[in-house]
C-alpha cells in the first residue's frame, strides 16, 4: 500500500465536481489514528496502515473499534485498514467526500487537503469503495448515505458503468479530465485524457461496501425522507 500526498491540490474534489451537474455537499465521518503504529508523513496528515483487525489494539483506545463490532462483519477478518490523523490536533476528524475536511481544532476545513492512498485490488475486475458505516462502535443493517463516488475505469468496468448510466445512476463527465482537473497536481492518480465517472449514493441503504464492475453491486436505493437535522 502507498500513501499519496495531495498537499499540492487542496481543491481536488471541488475540481471533480465541476465536470458534473451541481448537487449539495455530502458528509461522512472518518476515523483517526494515534502514533502507536508506524507513522507516514503525508502532507497535513500522519497516516498508518493497520494490517489486521488485531492491530487496532495498537491504536489509541479512543479510536479502537470493539472486537464485538468486527464479529458482526466477519468479511473484514482478513482486511487491512488505512488510518489518518490530522497533524497538530487530537480532535476527532470529520471529512466531506467533496474533500473539505473539518475538525474542532484551530485549523479550518479550507486548510486541509484530501487524503489519498493506493493499494492492490483483491479482485482486479472490481473497483472497491469503502462505504460501510460504523458509528459509536455499532454496525446497523441500514444507514443514511450521502456520498459521491468518483472513478476512472478500464474498458471492462466502463462497459458496466454505461449499463447503469443515467441521472440516478453513473454519470460521465462532460469533458476529459484535463479540461476541468489540474491533472499535473494529482500525483498521477487521474489520467488526463479519460473522462471521470460519478455516482451519487444517498438515502437509507443497506450498510455495506460498494463494488463496481461485473458481479459487483452498490447498496440498493430505498427512498425515504432524510432524518431531521440535529
Amino acid at each position: 500500500m502507498r500513501f499519496i500526498n495531495l498537499e499540492g491540490y487542496r481543491g481536488f474534489f471541488e475540481s471533480l465536481q465541476t465536470g458534473f451537474p451541481s448537487r449539495k455537499v455530502s458528509q461522512l465521518q472518518f476515523l483517526c489514528a494515534s502514533r502507536r503504529l508506524t507513522v507516514h508523513d503525508v502532507g497535513d496528515f500522519e497516516a498508518s496502515f493497520v494490517p489486521t483487525i488485531d492491530d487496532f489494539d495498537r491504536l489509541d483506545p479512543r479510536f479502537r473499534i470493539p472486537r464485538a463490532t468486527w464479529n458482526k462483519i466477519p468479511t473484514y477478518a482478513d482486511y487491512g485498514f488505512a488510518v489518518f490523523k490530522l497533524k497538530k490536533t487530537r480532535s476527532a476528524l470529520w471529512t466531506k467526500l467533496s474533500s473539505t475536511l473539518i475538525d474542532h481544532s484551530s485549523r479550518t476545513g479550507d486548510d486541509v487537503h484530501p487524503m489519498a492512498l493506493e493499494f492492490p485490488r483483491r479482485n482486479p475486475d472490481l473497483l472497491f469503495f469503502p462505504t460501510i458505516h460504523i458509528h459509536d462502535g455499532k454496525v446497523h443493517p441500514t444507514e443514511w448515505f450521502d456520498h459521491e463516488l468518483y472513478c476512472q475505469a478500464d474498458p471492462a468496468i466502463e462497459e458496466e458503468l454505461h449499463l447503469d448510466e443515467g441521472p440516478s445512476g453513473w454519470q460521465q463527465s462532460k469533458w476529459p479530465a484535463h479540461r476541468f482537473v489540474m491533472t499535473a497536481r494529482t500525483a498521477e492518480i487521474v489520467q488526463p485524457d479519460l473522462p471521470i465517472w460519478r455516482r451519487i449514493v444517498e438515502g437509507r441503504l443497506p450498510n455495506r461496501d460498494s463494488l463496481v464492475g461485473r458481479g459487483g453491486s452498490l447498496p440498493t436505493y430505498d427512498p425515504q425522507p432524510a432524518p431531521p437535522a440535529r
